[in-house]
């Protein structure tokens, strides 16, 4: 099962780097931002989100599994940046 993981992850690398390469051979330009910028494009959105959820677009239990699913990830990214020497 670990193996079938390992392969499924090294797939979406390349898949990845590929719909990178894709999208920029099309035009696509990439941009620098700051951190702050991306804090404030996440409260932004976790708001508007919140917004969605109060006026019953989708439910607030499932907004709030979602959301604790993408906090578990930043801060296990967090993590393999910091052990990388990517981020202090």
């Amino acid at each position: 099962m670990e193996r079938a993981h390992r392969h499924l992850n090294e797939q979406g690398v390349e898949d990845n780097t590929e719909y990178m390469s894709a999208l920029l051979s099309g035009g696509i330009d990439t941009v620098n931002v700051d951190l702050a910028q991306i804090e404030s494009w996440r409260s932004k959105v976790q708001a508007s989100n919140r917004r969605l959820a109060e006026r019953g677009e989708f439910s607030k239990s499932m907004l709030d599994t979602l959301e604790g699913y993408l906090a578990d990830y930043r801060a296990q990214l967090f993590s393999l940046s910091v052990a990388k020497g990517v981020l202090e």
